[in-house]
């Protein structure tokens, strides 16, 4: 008999404990408010055009390209989404996206660069002090698997104009420096 009435208060806290969960009233999911950082941003939103010439190698020194794109907020002005294209020369037309959020961890701009040229990276930038200025790095790869790597700045001269340089480093082309300039359309 007492191994009957153990088994049934048993059977009855087990049955107990598998019933429906008390629900408690959660509030709804909130929908994330973007950084207040993100509008150091703004200013690169529309479209551009623009041009490039290597500094270095002294070989391709003085060659020109263009280049243009529309920078534009996306996934609820989380992200600043940009779309583009650049000569490579010889006829040769690169494609790309790019993104730039801000990382409230790591206190920095944080960037994803995506090309028809199987060329991929990330990046990180913060603003110098004038606000104007961003200092950025990148690692990547190139379609072969190659590593790239480099530095620059990108300056708003004014609302429509924008003067960049960069220097980068590829493990099968070596060190390269390119300076620019882009108009907001």
């Amino acid at each position: 008999m007492r191994k009957l009435l153990g088994a049934v208060l048993c059977m009855s806290f087990f049955v107990a404990g598998c019933g429906e969960p008390k629900m408690t009233m959660m509030e709804p999911p909130q929908k994330p408010v973007p950084p207040p950082e993100l509008a150091k941003l703004e200013p690169w939103v529309g479209t551009w055009t623009g041009s490039a010439e290597f500094v270095m190698p002294e070989q391709m020194g003085g060659e020109k390209y263009a280049g243009g794109g529309t920078n534009s907020w996306t996934m609820d002005g989380m992200f600043l989404k940009g779309d583009g294209w650049h000569e490579m020369g010889e006829g040769v037309r690169a494609q790309y996206v790019e993104y730039w959020t801000w990382d409230p961890k790591a206190k920095k701009y944080r960037s994803w660069y995506f090309s028809n040229q199987g060329e991929f990276g990330q990046g990180w930038g913060n603003f110098a002090a004038d606000g104007k200025t961003m200092h950025s790095s990148f690692k990547g790869c190139d379609v072969m698997g190659n590593t790239m790597s480099g530095e620059g700045e990108m300056t708003m001269v004014n609302d429509r104009n924008m003067e960049w340089e960069f220097s980068m480093k590829s493990s099968n082309m070596g060190k390269m420096k390119m300076k620019g300039t882009s108009q907001k359309q």
